[in-house]
């Protein structure tokens, strides 16, 4: 049997709450021996019980006590379940296989010996799909699930759902973005799908390429490219702009996996926006071929801007100025500051000055 514990607060120190009880109930005694024969025994007994009931009650509202209830809320840690719902995953490792999707629905499905019938009985779950944005799903939605969408970015879905959840759970076949450099805000367990034996892919992984180039300059882009399952070959890299080849190289795969970078140069010879495609052809049992090919667009501008910026004095504005002008690739500065004119009278022979005139 477990009973509430009773607290006291005292609106008195302790020890003066005790001598005035003392005091009080010696009086209460006086006051029945005096009273004991002038009004009887009756009486006498009826006025000292009010009176000790009276002085009972001034103690314990001066003791102040209080009992405390005390209720328990257990809440369970959460879980969140993250399935890839990206094109990769309406991949199938071979013939008569469901897809990668399909495996992963199965193992969500609501059985009681599903992952999350397991889980729901000691955590809280909740459930997201990834692929171009990260989204919540419930139970129900999972069987519903369709393999469409670019791959998603893990790294901020993690971080969207890092204050809801104590602990993630991932179901993708390693298609996804991430920084490599992110150290992920809760703890993640990974359940790969897919065979990498048997998947056979060449992506174009990054491009660099510049937002800004001048008319009769080169550009250079830099393209690198990403293999699964090819070993020995040796591919061609194509730059175009509406179908017309621009630039071409090739580059050679050696091993499996393996990653390769390559340049790509092109003179544009008019101004304006360039909507520009590179691009690898599909090889024979390729997995995925729409990552072969990235479509960019660089501005062509005819010259850069020439700006002569002269300063009397060093000040907060010129560095602001020289610094905005400084950072637009469109813009070759040119930039001083005033520090001697030929009026300035300095005590020194011309010779022995390190700073010349303006205008010079």
């Amino acid at each position: 049997m477990n009973l509430n514990p009773i607290t006291i607060a005292p609106v008195f120190p302790l020890w003066l709450i005790l001598l005035l009880f003392c005091l009080a109930l010696a009086q209460a005694v006086v006051q029945c021996v005096v009273n004991w024969t002038k009004l009887g025994h009756t009486r006498t007994l009826a006025i000292a019980s009010l009176r000790l009931a009276v002085i009972v009650i001034l103690v314990i509202f001066a003791l102040n006590p209080s009992v405390v209830t005390r209720k328990e809320h257990r809440i369970s840690p959460a879980i969140a379940i993250i399935v890839d719902t990206s094109e990769s995953m309406g991949q199938s490792d071979g013939d008569g296989k469901a897809s990668r999707l399909e495996e992963a629905k199965a193992l969500l499905s609501q059985d009681g010996s599903s992952l999350i019938g397991s889980l729901s009985k000691k955590y809280e779950v909740h459930v997201y799909g990834l692929a171009d944005s990260l989204r919540p799903l419930e139970f129900g939605d999972v069987a519903r699930l369709q393999a469409t969408g670019s791959k998603g970015d893990i790294s901020e879905a993690l971080q969207t759902i890092s204050d809801k959840n104590a602990v993630a759970v991932l179901l993708s076949d390693g298609n996804l973005k991430w920084n490599e450099n992110f150290a992920p805000p809760l703890p993640t367990v990974t359940v790969p799908f897919g065979e990498p034996e048997t998947y056979r892919d060449i992506l174009i992984k990054g491009v660099s390429a510049p937002l800004l180039a001048f008319r009769d300059r080169e550009v250079t882009i830099d393209v690198t490219v990403k293999n699964y399952g090819y070993t020995g070959l040796t591919l061609p890299i194509l730059l175009k702009e509406a179908g017309r080849l621009l630039s071409a190289e090739n580059i050679h795969i050696q091993d499996n996996p393996d990653e390769s970078t390559v340049s790509l140069t092109f003179v544009p010879t008019e101004a304006g926006p360039k909507n520009l495609s590179i691009s690898i052809p599909p090889q024979v049992g390729e997995s995925i071929i729409d990552n072969n090919q990235v479509n960019l667009s660089i501005k062509v501008v005819r010259d850069k801007t020439r700006i002569l910026m002269v300063s009397g004095n060093p000040s907060m504005n010129y560095r602001f100025m020289r610094t905005a002008l400084k950072s637009d690739p469109s813009i070759d500065l040119l930039s001083f500051v005033i520090l001697r004119t030929p009026s300035d009278i300095l005590n020194v022979r011309s010779y022995e000055q390190s700073l010349i005139p303006f205008p010079v």
